[in-house]
């Protein structure tokens, strides 16, 4: 052989200028060269120190098309774009080099990587007041606050809360304050055990799975002792009559 030939057409598939990719999801490129003296080649792949955690993968030789392959394989982070910046363009050469002549070939290419939203995770640390064990059934039930995780850091948008109610582990007598942030005193009894489940929202996905608030006893109403007569005058023998209120179960 008088001489020796570089790598020639350099390749890659998809064979765009611009090749997308989404983020958290694995991006496969084949790249090819033609090599007409048969010698070893290596790709690489560069992108500025952008492509964190790419590999490409041992060149083979395929007999059929006389072109050398290899598979460049990158899974962007979710911190590459964002919801301000949806699509980000980051620029890459590609390159083969004959491995005898140290002889390069080079392409340009594009790697355009699109936003991926997360959504919320489940809400934490859910507070119900008046307290988060017993409420008495004269008392309102009211969702008071929760913890909101977002993994894109986007924040939680206000009207996209999710509420379900729960009273003896059912439902269905509670629908009507689905969403709602307070249940009514007038759905509490004494004996009553009640949480609620709640989904948050970043504005574009609601959580996957609910957040639970802590169980809620509701106890019977505070009952109330009258003493009589309410005003003593001088000489006037004074005397306690106990009287008993209770607006759920008589003393």
């Amino acid at each position: 052989r008088a001489a020796q030939d570089p790598p020639t057409t350099l390749a890659t598939d998809p064979d765009t200028a611009t090749i997308n990719a989404l983020e958290g999801q694995s991006l496969t490129v084949q790249l090819s060269v033609q090599e007409i003296d048969g010698d070893p080649v290596t790709f690489a792949v560069d992108g500025g120190g952008a492509l964190t955690g790419a590999t490409v993968s041992e060149p083979v030789y395929d007999d059929d098309s006389g072109l050398w392959l290899a598979d460049f394989t990158w899974t962007p982070t979710y911190d590459v774009a964002s919801r301000a910046q949806p699509e980000v363009d980051l620029p890459v050469v590609v390159s083969a080099t004959d491995m005898t002549t140290r002889a390069t070939i080079q392409l340009n290419r594009t790697i355009r990587v699109s936003n991926v939203n997360r959504a919320p995770l489940a809400p934490e640390s859910i507070v119900l007041s008046p307290t988060q064990e017993i409420v008495f059934a004269t008392e309102d039930l009211t969702l008071e606050s929760w913890a909101y995780f977002d993994p894109d850091s986007d924040p939680e948008v206000s009207g996209g809360l999710k509420v379900r109610w729960y009273k003896s582990g059912v439902r269905s007598s509670l629908g009507a304050y689905d969403d709602a942030v307070v249940l009514p005193a007038a759905e509490l009894n004494a004996g009553d055990v009640v949480y609620c489940e709640i989904w948050t929202s970043d504005g574009d996905a609601v959580s996957a799975t609910p957040g639970r608030s802590p169980d809620v006893t509701v106890l019977n109403a505070i009952a109330s002792v009258a003493i009589v007569p309410g005003i003593a005058r001088t000489g006037d023998d004074l005397s306690v009559a106990p009287v008993w209120t209770s607006p759920e179960v008589a003393p």
